[in-house]
């Protein structure tokens, strides 16, 4: 089978895959160690990438000039692909939906959406990710919510068990409402306070 063959092959089959993304950039994604890696078609790194990729799938090494075929195979695959690319850094929101990239050595997210969270697979193009970023820890979604209060009593400096209760509740409330979470927990935690003085008087 020839190698446009292969390639429109593995297109159709979705094992690879390709978009545009919002600044122009061709982006391809392919299979790496069990994981998605998406790279730009025209960087070296693709180049090394796909040959890797190849020999894996098909036991054959590509040249430079059976690269060059291949990608420009896909540049007119990237340019009339319908598949516009917002790539985001960790975060993703769309309405009520939040997805947490938590771990790139799995590809895995958390989704929170309509008052469910769970853990899956990294969504295709979804994140870029810089050399800053470290896996995140797990989270244990069977954790029953009284278990945040030790953490609050032992991570924040508040010794009113009011304000420990009224703290973990802001911490939920903003992260479920899709907020920037430390400013909107600040000012929530101001106001509550002015009204605790108000309410004193």
């Amino acid at each position: 089978m020839s190698n446009d063959k292969r390639v429109y092959r593995l297109l159709k089959s979705k094992k690879i895959s390709v978009g545009k993304a919002e600044d122009g950039t061709f982006l391809c994604s392919i299979p790496h160690n069990g994981n998605k890696e998406i790279l730009d078609i025209h960087s070296s790194n693709f180049r090394i990438a796909f040959k890797s990729f190849w020999k894996k799938e098909y036991g054959e090494l590509l040249n430079d000039k059976e690269v060059q075929e291949i990608i420009s195979i896909l540049e007119v695959e990237c340019y009339e692909s319908k598949n516009k690319i917002q790539r985001n850094h960790r975060i993703y929101t769309k309405g009520r939906m939040l997805i947490y990239q938590l771990n790139t050595d799995n590809n895995t997210s958390v989704r929170i959406e309509d008052g469910e969270c769970e853990i899956e697979e990294t969504p295709d193009f979804m994140f870029y990710t810089d050399r800053n970023f470290k896996n995140q820890v797990e989270p244990d979604l069977n954790v029953m919510p009284e278990e945040l209060l030790p953490y609050i009593r032992k991570h924040f400096n508040v010794k009113d068990e009011d304000d420990v209760i009224l703290i973990s509740i802001l911490i939920v409330s903003s992260m479920l409402r899709l907020m920037n979470g430390c400013y909107r927990l600040r000012m929530n935690w101001q106001y509550c306070h002015r009204m605790k003085r108000i309410m004193s008087l």
